[in-house]
C-alpha cells in the first residue's frame, strides 16, 4: 500500500478529475482554509499548506502523472485542458491586473495564478494553431509585465510551465528586454540618489556660511 498522501481526497475530487475540476476544488478549499481568515488557527494554516501542495502536483500534468502512477500503480490518461477556457481566464486576469495597477499587485500570487491557469504539455501545444497561440502569447506577456524581472528569472530557472507556450526565441527576447529595463530602472534610482545627496550637501554647505 502506498504511503503517499491522497491529494485527490484532500481536494475532494475523483482521480479522473479534469484540470478545470481540480482548479475549482482548490479555489473552494483555499478560500475555506486561507490563513487570512483564521490567523490564530494552526490547523487551518496546516490544511491550507497541504491543499497548496496537492494542487501544485495535480495541476501540473507531468507531476500528476508521476504521482498517480506511484500512488495507484497504474498510468493516468489525462483529459486535455480546454484551450478556450484557459484563454478566457488569462484575458480576465489581464483585465484584473489593469484595474488593480502595478503598485498593488502581489507578485508571488500573480506568479502562482499564472501557473494555475496554464496546464500545457508539449504535446497539447502542438495541436493549437499558430494564430491562437500568438494571441495567447500576447496576453501572457502582458500579464508577465506586472512581474518584476527577478521573479520572472526565478520562474524561468524553475522551468515553470507558464513559459511552455512561448518559443525559446520569444522568451529569450522578452527576458532580454525586461533585463535591460530592470538595470535601467536601477541606474535611474542610483542617479536620483546621487542627485539627492548632492543637493543635501549643497544645502548644508550654504547654510554653514
Amino acid at each position: 500500500m502506498s504511503l503517499l498522501p491522497d491529494y485527490y481526497a484532500l481536494l475532494e475530487v475523483p482521480s479522473s478529475a479534469s484540470f478545470e475540476e481540480i482548479k475549482k476544488a482548490f479555489r473552494q478549499k483555499a478560500h475555506q482554509f486561507h490563513p487570512d481568515k483564521y490567523p490564530e488557527n494552526k490547523h487551518a494554516t496546516e490544511q491550507f499548506l497541504h491543499i497548496q501542495k496537492a494542487y501544485s502536483v495535480l495541476s501540473h500534468p507531468k507531476k500528476r502523472q508521476e504521482y498517480h502512477f506511484r500512488k495507484f500503480h497504474e498510468p493516468l490518461h489525462l483529459k486535455e485542458p480546454n484551450f478556450d477556457i484557459v484563454v478566457s481566464e488569462l484575458s480576465e486576469l489581464k483585465k484584473l491586473l489593469y484595474a488593480i495597477g502595478y503598485d498593488r499587485v502581489d507578485f508571488d500570487l500573480l506568479a502562482f495564478q499564472l501557473e494555475q491557469i496554464i496546464p500545457f504539455t508539449d504535446e497539447f501545444l502542438l495541436k493549437i494553431s499558430n494564430a491562437s497561440l500568438k494571441l495567447f502569447e500576447t496576453d501572457l506577456l502582458t500579464c508577465c509585465n506586472y512581474l518584476p524581472y527577478p521573479v520572472l528569472l526565478s520562474l524561468k530557472e524553475k522551468r515553470a510551465i507558464v513559459f511552455k507556450s512561448l518559443t525559446q526565441k520569444t522568451l529569450r527576447l522578452y527576458l532580454r528586454k525586461r533585463k535591460l529595463q530592470f538595470y535601467l530602472d536601477q541606474f535611474k534610482l542610483l542617479i536620483a540618489l546621487i542627485i539627492a545627496i548632492g543637493i543635501c550637501i549643497l544645502i548644508l554647505k550654504s547654510s554653514s556660511h
